[in-house]
């Protein structure tokens, strides 16, 4: 097994092919070894979560409120010993903490995103290992062990399900690169991209499944260039609108009367229907940087935009912290500017 280094140089390294951050050229780094040492990783542990998820398991509460199981613990560690055994990067876990602060190069782990869907028996739960160049997520996997779903994106290689190239409606943006998705994995499940097995549904107590309906006549919205007929406005997901009340007021009332109609829930598999372009934006709040690193690199790759819902890039931070609490995620470029100017937000993503 190969194990993942780099090189690092400092600026006027010459002729190298290198990547370029900050004062600093990387080089010797294949994103496609990143995605294999990735899939690993989550090999080692899905069978483990489906049994917890098949069992329901006990939870208790961390200091912030959010529920923990074991699980979620055991499968951190088990990701956590994977990647570290094959790369010499570091690492930033939910439930273990950090290691490795000071590394250019950073895994990002989060082990069971959506613990209340894991709890109550709701299958969109995800496992989410994000891979982070400096400040860039550059490569990402997020993997949904219920819905045998596994997605997997790396700056310049496309963005792939299981197996199979996906563009968010944006081809001509989308990063395809060859012919196999580079993780190059064997799986389970559906590849012919029916949805039938996929389940949305409200992952909090707060609000119905279907939050917002316009009808024909809404002119709010723009066109949907995956080519559905949702007429002539745009769909989304919400995973957190009570947030999205309280923080954006009239700018949640104004993407509520504008979008075609706005789904509650899905947690980190909302971003995932918007880079298979069969959702037009996915919104959500109160994360942390383990809960998007895995999704930008998915989101970007297959043409779409993320950022937070000032319109501003998301990033790592050298603390290992990102550098927003909120993400909007949209299929195309406009898009993205059409919701953010209903949110009352800029953009210089």
């Amino acid at each position: 097994m190969i194990r993942l280094s780099i090189r690092v140089y400092w600026r006027g390294c010459g002729g190298r092919s290198a990547y370029r951050f900050g004062g600093y050229f990387v080089s010797d780094l294949d994103l496609g070894e990143v995605l294999r040492l990735a899939r690993r990783a989550y090999d080692s542990a899905v069978d483990a979560v489906l049994r917890g998820f098949a069992a329901g398991l006990p939870y208790e509460l961390k200091p912030d409120g959010s529920p923990v199981t074991a699980m979620d613990v055991a499968t951190e560690r088990c990701i956590r010993e994977v990647l570290l055994s094959g790369s010499d990067f570091g690492f930033i876990g939910e439930e273990t903490g950090v290691s490795g602060a000071g590394a250019l190069c950073r895994w990002v782990v989060d082990p069971i995103d959506g613990t209340k869907s894991y709890i109550g028996g709701v299958p969109d739960f995800g496992v989410l290992i994000g891979f982070a160049m400096g400040e860039e997520f550059v490569a990402g996997l997020a993997g949904f062990p219920a819905l045998e779903r596994v997605y997997t994106a790396a700056r310049g290689l496309g963005a792939w399900e299981n197996g199979v190239a996906i563009a968010s409606g944006d081809s001509d943006t989308a990063a395809f690169k060859g012919d196999s998705d580079p993780a190059a994995v064997s799986v389970k499940g559906n590849d012919d991209g029916d949805d039938s097995d996929a389940v949305i549904v409200n992952s909090d107590s707060e609000g119905a499944a279907v939050i917002a309906r316009n009808d024909d006549n809404n002119t709010g919205g723009g066109s949907n260039d995956d080519g559905d007929d949702n007429g002539g406005g745009l769909t989304g997901i919400v995973s957190n609108p009570m947030r999205a009340e309280r923080d954006l007021g009239t700018g949640w009332k104004t993407l509520c009367d504008s979008a075609t109609f706005l789904r509650v829930g899905g947690n980190c598999f909302g971003a995932t229907l918007v880079a298979r372009g069969r959702m037009n934006f996915y919104l959500d709040a109160g994360l942390s940087v383990y809960d998007y690193a895995a999704l930008v690199p998915i989101v970007e790759q297959s043409g779409g935009v993320m950022t937070d819902w000032r319109g501003a890039r998301l990033t790592l931070r050298a603390d290992g912290s990102g550098s927003a609490d909120s993400v909007l995620a949209a299929n195309t470029r406009e898009h993205h500017a059409q919701i953010l100017s209903w949110m009352g937000g800029t953009t210089d993503a």
